[in-house]
């Protein structure tokens, strides 16, 4: 369940993100428009509803109107974005198969299938920048981590001593696997290689590990940076294989101060062969 979190809040790999930001933002104001107008314009609304052939078309365009609206909303906040996604893709559906075969028309058969396949995107993508996903990840991880210990009674939590061991034997792994990778010769294919060390010796394992309550929170900033690494380590290996050599020392500077923040925090929960 905590691997599950972790990727409905994960942030957008930077090769995509400015686009991700833009879909979010136009497409959730559309979708607050069109949900608005199912208020404004009920009794139309309720019309055509009725000649699609849907139950309680009264209730029907509340609903959806409420769907559209909200998630609308929580898309421009960039709040729960995949979420609202995968919503408002189903709603699309629906609003191709109904109005798009009763009506046809722009709307119904251009701008909808658009919207359905921007929603797809973003369901993979997620959030882009200036999203609330990011500020309330962190937290969100740290009270799944709580309430998921308190649950379980605690039968499959670790020790802090045994957390720190534990992220101990991943990085000593990783060291392993980074030292073999040695010189390649195609641009971009060391970065990959080392991508891939990455998340097999480090972001598979991480957010599987149960830390104690009293280092929830860190534990989760600690996922959180993991996975935000290999996106970054995922955009400096296309940055390097397509020569785009003004994105690699940018890339390679925020992948270094997120390993910098991620061993400063290995170090304080014990782990010294992540610093």
């Amino acid at each position: 369940m905590r691997s599950l979190l972790s990727k409905i809040l994960a942030p957008s790999p930077p090769a995509v993100a400015m686009w991700a930001t833009v879909l979010r933002i136009v497409a959730g104001l559309i979708f607050i428009r069109y949900g608005l107008a199912k208020f404004r314009f009920h009794s139309k609304e309720v019309a055509d509803f009725d000649r699609y052939g849907l139950p309680s078309p009264s209730l029907f365009v509340y609903m959806i109107g409420t769907l559209e609206f909200g998630a609308g909303c929580l898309l421009v906040a960039g709040l729960g974005t995949r979420l609202a996604a995968l919503a408002l893709a189903g709603n699309m559906v629906g609003a191709i198969s109904t109005a798009g075969r009763v009506d046809g028309g722009f709307i119904n058969l251009g701008l909808a299938p658009t919207l359905l396949v921007v929603m797809l995107f973003l369901l993979w993508a997620g959030p882009g920048r200036w999203a609330l996903d990011g500020r309330l990840r962190q937290a969100l991880l740290g009270v799944f981590v709580v309430v998921l210990t308190a649950g379980c009674g605690g039968s499959d939590t670790l020790t802090k001593k045994q957390y720190a061991a534990k992220l101990n034997a991943m990085c000593e792994d990783f060291s392993a696997r980074e030292q073999k990778i040695g010189e390649s010769q195609t641009l971009g294919e060391k970065e990959s290689r080392v991508l891939d060390a990455f998340e097999h010796a480090i972001v598979d394992k991480v957010g599987g590990l149960k830390p104690p309550e009293e280092i929830a929170g860190q534990a989760a900033r600690l996922s959180e940076l993991a996975h935000q690494q290999r996106d970054t380590l995922a955009g400096l290996a296309a940055a390097a294989k397509s020569n785009d050599f003004a994105r690699v020392p940018v890339l390679a500077s925020k992948n270094a101060a997120l390993n910098r923040e991620a061993s400063s925090l290995a170090r304080r929960l014990g782990a010294n062969a992540c610093a």
